[in-house]
């Protein structure tokens, strides 16, 4: 996004400047797609965010852990726990043990699950045309893809100097009495 243009001589307000940022932009045109998305097939196929989310980042052949799912869906592995018992219930994910990690739980998706995300796609594709009018797809393409990896670059040291400041402190024995 541009800079905010001074009005009337006075530069912008703080809240304004953040406003007009690109990040601000991208998480306005993310919460209407997502609000969008909730209208769409929300109610119709009974699908919160979170799974919908879900069913779109397990691979149609074969299973991931919880964690792998994390990272794809950028939910939290509790928020994904808790939202497996339903699509579980209905059938639309399957889960199983993975033989040499026991307690890692494989999430692979069912038939069903299947066959809502392949009814949803026609009208997921109309929608993002929608959204893309007037507007080069292939160059909106790479620049949203370029976006994207920034982001997870971001998000990755971000997490990564998170999880090295949250590790407590050892104090070295040497020189120690």
């Amino acid at each position: 996004m541009s800079s905010p243009k001074a009005t009337n001589g006075n530069l912008p307000g703080p809240a304004e400047q953040i406003r007009s940022t690109t990040t601000i932009t991208i998480a306005r045109i993310a919460q209407m797609v997502s609000q969008s998305t909730a209208r769409l097939f929300g109610k119709r196929y009974n699908l919160k965010n979170a799974d919908f989310q879900i069913l779109l980042n397990l691979p149609d052949q074969g299973k991931v852990t919880i964690g792998e799912l994390s990272r794809r869906t950028r939910l939290d592995k509790a928020w994904i726990s808790r939202s497996l018992g339903p699509l579980i219930a209905r059938g639309l994910i399957h889960i199983s043990t993975d033989p040499d990690r026991p307690r890692a739980k494989m999430i692979g998706l069912a038939q069903p699950g299947a066959e809502i995300l392949a009814e949803i796609a026609p009208a997921a594709l109309s929608n993002s045309s929608r959204y893309m009018e007037g507007v080069d797809a292939r160059a909106a393409d790479a620049i949203l893809a370029r976006i994207l990896e920034n982001a997870v670059n971001i998000e990755e040291g971000d997490m990564a100097a998170e999880r090295s400041t949250d590790q407590p402190k050892r104090r070295s024995r040497i020189g120690a009495r």
